[in-house]
């Protein structure tokens, strides 16, 4: 009954998306040439290699630390200060990456804590954090808090009678890693890769910030520099259209192996890990415990003891704080509705189409635009769009609220 509105929901989507690169491509003067020449510029695979190097670096280094983490974590996970712990690890939805960039570099940077404390720049011979020593850092403190999270729901799917026969036939430690755990943190590993790849891919910001200049600049941040300070749309769309490509690789390769039906559930099961209880075992989590929430969670106690030393009440109370604040609840509550709204739409179709698998993938496709696409080629696009029908001054909320959706 409901199928009949597969088509036209997935056109109105379609077009929705299609409509910032139709803007963009008005613009665009095509020279086959000139882009055959662009694109095998030194400088141009320069920065696609950059791009690739520093956000696979990301995913695999935030990957790694987040197996030990998640298995210390769902060894202990039925106590209430590990599910707080896993909670938070959450805040990387929350926390702006602007925050991270400062966060990095209050503590790491030559000023920083860890400099003042210790002095390790001069006893490792570093002359600047900046480079792709402070990308990394400063994606790995952002991504791998979440691919924790999702480890650890991975692990929490084992069920109950797995560990039991564990027990039953004896298992070590790390049998128990090796013919149990590890078999399902892998089902989702390059999902999880894939994600945060991404992610790194299109990260802004960071790279903007802590990059130390054009020579470790990024897809991106090059899309930015030629589409807003050059204006030259034929290489912003050029290397926009490198990155799309690149991302869905990786994306649909990622859902691709997507498995099981509680991805992104938070809810803990009580089953009771085996070895839990053993000494050695409690005092090795609680070491990796330690280490791991003193260099993943130091960003938000950053934030927190600078807002608490600050004369915040000034900032608080002043009229461009008020003004900024009342327009990020209304641009949040707005795009939140209809994110929730259209979101449940495309739940129900896969949901109705659950027999075609591969409108499933494009329906999950779809939704994972934000992680594909970039976002200055939205507003782009957007903005060229929308000047010929609307005066943009007076509707930029409704221009932020579209490209959030």
């Amino acid at each position: 009954m409901y199928k009949k509105y597969t088509i036209p929901v997935l056109s109105l989507f379609f077009l929705i998306l299609s409509l910032p690169f139709i803007g963009i491509l008005t613009k665009v003067n095509y020279d086959f040439n000139s882009i055959a020449n662009f694109i095998t510029n030194p400088y141009t695979l320069k920065i696609i290699f950059f791009s690739l190097y520093q956000a696979i670096l990301s995913a695999i280094i935030s990957c790694t630390l987040a197996i030990p983490l998640a298995l210390a974590l769902n060894r202990h996970k039925n106590h209430f200060i590990i599910k707080s712990i896993i909670s938070l690890c959450g805040f990387s939805f929350v926390i702006p990456s602007i925050l991270i960039v400062y966060s990095v570099i209050q503590i790491y940077g030559y000023n920083g804590f860890l400099n003042a404390s210790f002095n390790f720049y001069n006893i490792l011979s570093i002359d600047s954090i900046y480079g792709i020593k402070a990308i990394l850092i400063a994606h790995v403190l952002l991504n791998t808090p979440f691919a924790t999270r999702l480890f650890v729901q991975n692990l929490n799917n084992i069920p109950k009678n797995y560990y039991e026969i564990s027990r039953t036939f004896n298992m070590s430690i790390i049998g128990n890693i090796i013919k149990l755990e590890f078999p399902i943190i892998k089902q989702n590993l390059f999902t999880v890769f894939s994600i945060i790849f991404s992610l790194c891919f299109l990260s802004f910001a960071i790279v903007m910030a802590l990059g130390g200049g054009p020579r470790n600049s990024t897809l991106e941040v090059a899309i930015y520099q030629y589409a807003l300070f050059e204006l030259n749309f034929d290489k912003a769309i050029i290397l926009s259209l490198i990155q799309i490509i690149i991302c869905l690789f990786f994306v649909f390769i990622g859902f691709f192996k997507l498995k099981g039906s509680n991805f992104f559930e938070i809810e803990i099961k009580s089953n009771d890990h085996p070895h839990k209880n053993y000494k050695l075992i409690k005092i090795i989590d609680f070491l990796i415990i330690t280490f791991f929430i003193i260099f993943l969670f130091s960003p938000i106690v950053i934030l927190l003891t600078d807002f608490i030393n600050s004369d915040f009440s000034s900032i608080i109370f002043s009229i461009t704080f008020l003004k900024a604040f009342a327009n990020s609840i209304l641009i949040s509550i707005i795009t939140g509705t209809l994110v929730s709204v259209i979101g449940f739409i495309i739940s129900c179709l896969i949901i109705i189409n659950y027999k075609n698998i591969l409108l499933q993938q494009l329906l999950l496709l779809f939704s994972s635009m934000i992680i594909i696409i970039s976002p200055i080629i939205f507003s782009l696009g957007y903005f060229i769009i929308l000047q010929n029908f609307i005066h943009l001054f007076y509707y930029k909320l409704f221009v932020v609220i579209l490209i959030n959706i």
